[in-house]
């Protein structure tokens, strides 16, 4: 069973309280509430972390209001604070707002309570499930990046234009350029390649594009440091509605021991063979 919405009201007058709680009963939200009327039992009850919701009086004998939304606020900030107050001129009002309150009721228009009350709530609830939201995200692109980060190859979302974002550092391995060489689109894959492998890694593409819709090449790339390695490169190609591409994802494999071994088993065959 649900439970009901617990309010502590920071008000040293008990009527004024009542008439708090009467416009919520009225407007039929369930509560049950605690008043508290000094500092040292606001903080003990905010120690409690008993509240859902806070109504406060901006003047109390002895205690201010803005001192008792700084302790809510370093407390408990994602409890909604509202401000309920005889007189509070309007610079007071924004300047507790700016400060992190959620409203302010006068308390001659207390007809106003109820309707401040649950749009604290539902702002609340909303900002509650945006953090859950943000952290379940997080918490996929961190299970995402790992997994990345384990592969034996190099993930990258590519473009017509032979333009590639990386996931991770991992492409700095692979070629010996800066990651952020192909983030800022300084260097895009074809400047890499070898001139004589062009023409099957531009064929190997359209092949994929026109039957299945992904392609497996093998090519030669030039590294920074000038050495030539072999790459496997396994792609899958996005199309839109319309049928046009909006992006390649895909691995990069380094296959330059593997292609070497090819080339030292046929050059053996062949000498055998003579």
């Amino acid at each position: 069973m649900e439970r009901s919405l617990r309010i502590l009201i920071l008000e040293d007058l008990p009527s004024d309280a009542e008439l708090m709680v009467y416009e919520l009963r009225q407007a039929e939200i369930a509560h049950s509430y605690r008043r508290v009327a000094d500092r040292e039992h606001f903080v003990a009850a905010l120690a409690e972390d008993w509240p859902d919701l806070i109504l406060s009086d901006f003047h109390l004998p002895n205690f201010d209001g803005l001192e008792a939304l700084a302790l809510a606020q370093a407390t408990c900030p994602d409890k909604p604070f509202i401000f309920v107050s005889g007189a509070m001129g309007e610079e007071v009002a924004i300047d507790a707002v700016q400060r992190g309150a959620t409203d302010y009721v006068l308390k001659d228009r207390l007809s106003r309570l109820a309707r401040a009350v649950q749009r604290a709530l539902r702002e609340a609830e909303e900002r509650q499930e945006r953090r859950q939201a943000e952290a379940a995200l997080k918490a996929s692109e961190e299970k995402y990046r790992l997994l990345v980060k384990n592969l034996p190859g190099v993930v990258y979302k590519g473009y017509v234009d032979c333009a590639v974002d990386f996931i991770d550092e991992k492409v700095e391995e692979l070629t010996s350029y800066p990651k952020r060489e192909f983030d800022t689109r300084n260097m895009k894959w074809h400047d890499i390649l070898v001139t004589e492998d062009y023409q099957q890694f531009k064929t190997a593409f359209q092949r994929g594009l026109k039957e299945s819709g992904s392609y497996i090449r093998e090519y030669r790339i030039r590294r920074k440091d000038g050495e030539v390695i072999w790459i496997q490169d396994r792609g899958q190609i996005i199309c839109g509605p319309g049928g046009q591409v909006e992006y390649i994802s895909g691995v990069f494999f380094d296959i330059t021991e593997r292609r070497r071994a090819e080339e030292a088993l046929r050059e053996s065959e062949a000498r055998f063979a003579s």
